[in-house]
């Protein structure tokens, strides 16, 4: 993935590819960000939005790969798995 030099600035766009990424927020962080984020990550979306709350580890991981998004969440057991 390439990154701007400054990541931080209003308007930097993050890319996969040739395409814009799309974050899957884990249920441990708040549904608002997707509404926060919508003009830098359109088409981004929350765990509960589909049909994934309450989901084991199991199911997350193949679907966030199988839709090509980024899963963002706090716990530090999908830290490890990125390494799997």
């Amino acid at each position: 993935m390439r990154r701007s030099p400054d990541c931080r600035r209003p308007g930097v766009e993050i890319r996969v590819g040739a395409s814009r990424a799309k974050l899957l927020f884990d249920e441990n962080l708040s549904p608002r960000l997707v509404a926060l984020l919508s003009s830098t990550f359109p088409d981004s979306g929350h765990i509960r939005d589909v049909g994934l709350a309450h989901a084991d580890d199991g199911m997350i991981w193949p679907y966030t790969k199988d839709q090509r998004l980024l899963f963002v969440s706090k716990d530090s057991h999908f830290h490890q798995r990125s390494f799997a």
